[in-house]
């Protein structure tokens, strides 16, 4: 409870749990899409390190998080991996 409190407390980081509720219900609907990685930013935006199977699959799950209010922006660092798959990370929240 007491973690709870303090992701969910005071500016920015009160966003927290509502952006990563938002990008888990997105990411539930697009199975191309799986997260490796997530934190949030001192800047009060939550950076989700994703892999996913090609560019459509990023761009629907963008297009699913706009849909609930979510502003995106992709990461300048986007790969492609030996697997094949690509890996990259999404901002989500209060963007500059």
């Amino acid at each position: 409870r007491k973690a709870a409190q303090r992701a969910g407390g005071g500016g920015g980081a009160s966003l927290f749990l509502p952006l990563s509720a938002n990008l888990a219900t997105a990411i539930e609907d697009n199975p191309s899409v799986q997260l490796t990685g997530l934190r949030f930013s001192l800047e009060g935006e939550l950076v989700a390190d994703l892999t996913f199977s090609d560019a459509v699959a990023l761009e629907q799950l963008q297009t699913a998080l706009e849909a609930q209010e979510v502003p995106t922006r992709e990461g300048a660092n986007l790969r492609r991996e030996a697997n094949g798959q690509y890996s990259g990370q999404l901002y989500l929240g209060e963007l500059p």
